[in-house]
């Protein structure tokens, strides 16, 4: 992939086939929401148990196999993982997409973020994961509308 938008579309392209209908909407509002600009160096999976917090504050980041180009909204997406409240706050994810600007990253909004959780959590409905995957699919739906 050689942006942002086509390594976007190649990840929509197995849930185009979907037949259920949350699926499709969520498809739907993410082929109109492509998230634009460079890949860059991503973790790949910035899951909590992967970032190390010292007492002293220092943080590092481990387990960097799937690291590679992508879309840094994606990291972000695998950290909040399509939950009303990431980090049980009600502005979690705008706390984290501001702290990923002020450090330096590339330009991104939250809407890149929702694409990325919408597209995460469709594929686990899509794989007919468990039922309340539908719910949180539903939400940020609902969510990312709002946006």
């Amino acid at each position: 992939d050689s942006d942002r938008t086509e390594m976007a579309l190649h990840a929509l392209a197995s849930l185009r086939a979907s037949m259920d209908p949350d699926v499709h909407e969520a498809v739907a509002w993410c082929e109109a929401h492509l998230p634009v600009g460079p890949l860059v160096l991503t973790h790949g999976d910035l899951l909590p148990q992967n970032i190390l917090i010292d007492l002293d504050g220092s943080i590092g980041v481990i387990d960097w196999q799937f690291a590679g180009p992508g879309d840094p909204a994606a990291d972000i997406a695998v950290l909040t993982r399509g939950v009303k409240k990431p980090f049980k706050l009600s502005s979690g994810l705008e706390t984290v997409v501001r702290a990923y600007l002020d450090e330096g990253g590339q330009l991104l909004s939250t809407r890149d973020v929702f694409f990325h959780e919408l597209r995460m959590v469709a594929a686990w409905v899509d794989d007919g994961g468990e039922e309340h995957y539908r719910g949180r699919l539903r939400a940020c739906l609902r969510r990312a509308r709002g946006s």
